[in-house]
């Protein structure tokens, strides 16, 4: 019973995120990837989140509504995956110094409710990762370093 419900549970993660080149007034975006590591099918309920440049991770009072298009109804199954995009900060001149130091981060912190399709039972993703653009190193995938922070998927 408790390995075909572990088996059976839905799995989501972020993978492959991109942060888009730091320039000054142009806004800060990351591109992702949700996927289901899981054989159940899941139904998107909402998503709330934030993105900002810190030197620590945000908490969960930042997460804000996410007006992403078709947020909601959209189903993820087996090995699927959702192209997601955040962003909205412009690049101040403060922002792009605050960026080359050691220190400053991306953080994108975010929040999917979400229905297993099966039993019915809603649950969350909610993770957060710091990113840092990292122009012409190979050891980084889409020029973007990244680390997660939290990665958590729990019954509601």
């Amino acid at each position: 019973q408790r390995q075909f419900k572990a088996l059976n549970e839905p799995y989501l993660q972020v993978e492959t995120p991109a942060l888009t080149p730091i320039e000054i007034g142009k806004p800060i975006e990351v591109k992702y990837v949700i996927v289901n590591l899981t054989n159940t099918p899941v139904k998107l309920i909402s998503q709330t989140g934030t993105i900002g440049i810190s030197t620590t991770r945000f908490t969960e009072s930042d997460l804000k509504e996410i007006n992403q298009p078709a947020a909601q109804n959209i189903y993820i199954t087996k090995d699927g995956t959702l192209l997601r995009k955040s962003g909205g900060i412009i690049v101040t001149k403060e922002y792009f110094d605050a960026l080359n130091k050691r220190n400053h981060y991306v953080y994108l912190l975010q929040k999917i409710n979400y229905q297993n399709t099966v039993t019915g039972k809603n649950r969350a993703y909610y993770f957060q990762i710091r990113l840092k653009y990292v122009e012409g190193n190979s050891m980084f995938p889409n020029n973007t370093f990244f680390e997660y922070v939290e990665n958590l998927n729990y019954d509601l």
